[in-house]
C-alpha cells in the first residue's frame, strides 16, 4: 500500500482545494493512476475521489486516460503554472480597468495647485512622463533647465521645443496638448496643473503662436542658429500633423 500525502503546499494558488491538491500530488509520484490508487496515495476519502478527479480534469490539472480501469495522468507542471500565471495576469488586467474605470468614474477635478519649487519640479516631471508625442517647455532660461533636469530622460519619440520668456522665474509646460502646468519657480514657486480641456487648448493657441511670432522676428533678422532651425522645424510637423488630424476627423 502507497504512503498517504498530507503535506501541505501553495497549489491553492494554481485554484485547486485541498482534496484536488491532494490528488494532484499523488499523481505527480505515480502516473497514470486509477481512482482507487490515487485515493490510497493522497488520503482522499473513496467517496469524494471521483468527483475531485473530475473536477482536476475540468480545471486542467489532469487528463483522463481511456480504457478499463479509468486511469488519470496529470497535466506537466511547467503547463499548469502557465496557465495559472495567464489567468493571474488576464484576471489583474481585467481588474486594473475596472479600478481606472472606478477612478475615472469619481472624476478628479481638472486641475489642482501645487506650492512650492519641489512640487513644482515634481509636478512637471510627470508631466513631461506623460508626453507621447510633444512636449512644449517654456519659462525663464533657469526655470526651463530646472524643469528638464527634473524630468530626466525624455522617450526619442516625444518632440521637444523650448520657448524662452525672459520672464523670471516663469515656468509653463504642455505635453501633447492634454494637459499643462503654469506656474513659477524661486522664493514663492507655486503651479497650476491642469488638463481641462479649454485652458489647454488656449495654451496650446498661445505657444503656437509665440512661436509663430518668434520664427518671423529670426527670419527678419540674422540667419537662425541650428538650434532655432529645429525648434522651427518640431514645430512645423506638429502643426501639420494636427491640421491632418483635424481633416480626418471631419
Amino acid at each position: 500500500m502507497g504512503v498517504t500525502i498530507h503535506e501541505p503546499d501553495d497549489l491553492p494558488l494554481l485554484g485547486l482545494n485541498e482534496y484536488e491538491a491532494r490528488a494532484y500530488r499523488a499523481l505527480l509520484a505515480e502516473h497514470p493512476a486509477t481512482a482507487y490508487r490515487i485515493a490510497q496515495r493522497s488520503g482522499v476519502p473513496q467517496s469524494k475521489v471521483y468527483e475531485t478527479m473530475a473536477r482536476l480534469v475540468k480545471k486542467g490539472a489532469a487528463i483522463l486516460e481511456p480504457g478499463r480501469p479509468t486511469r488519470y495522468a496529470p497535466v506537466p507542471p511547467d503547463d499548469l503554472i502557465a496557465a495559472a500565471r495567464a489567468c493571474v495576469t488576464r484576471r489583474l488586467a481585467e481588474l486594473a480597468d475596472d479600478l481606472r474605470e472606478a477612478y475615472s468614474a469619481a472624476r478628479r477635478t481638472p486641475h489642482r495647485f501645487v506650492d512650492g519649487a519641489s512640487a513644482v519640479l515634481a509636478q512637471a516631471a510627470g508631466l513631461a512622463a506623460s508626453a507621447r508625442e510633444l512636449l512644449v517647455v517654456a519659462g525663464s532660461p533657469q526655470a526651463v533647465r530646472a524643469a528638464i533636469e527634473a524630468s530626466g530622460p525624455i522617450e526619442a519619440r516625444v518632440r521637444t521645443v523650448s520657448l524662452p520668456t525672459g520672464r523670471d522665474p516663469t515656468l509653463v509646460l504642455l505635453a501633447d496638448s492634454a494637459g499643462a502646468l503654469i506656474g513659477r519657480l524661486g522664493n514663492d514657486a507655486d503651479a497650476l496643473v491642469t488638463d481641462h480641456p479649454v485652458l489647454v487648448a488656449m495654451l496650446t493657441d498661445y505657444l503656437m503662436h509665440r512661436a509663430i511670432n518668434d520664427t518671423a522676428q529670426d527670419l527678419a533678422s540674422a540667419q537662425p542658429s541650428p538650434a532655432e532651425r529645429r525648434r522651427r522645424t518640431d514645430w512645423q510637423a506638429w502643426e501639420e500633423d494636427k491640421a491632418r488630424r483635424l481633416l480626418s476627423v471631419h
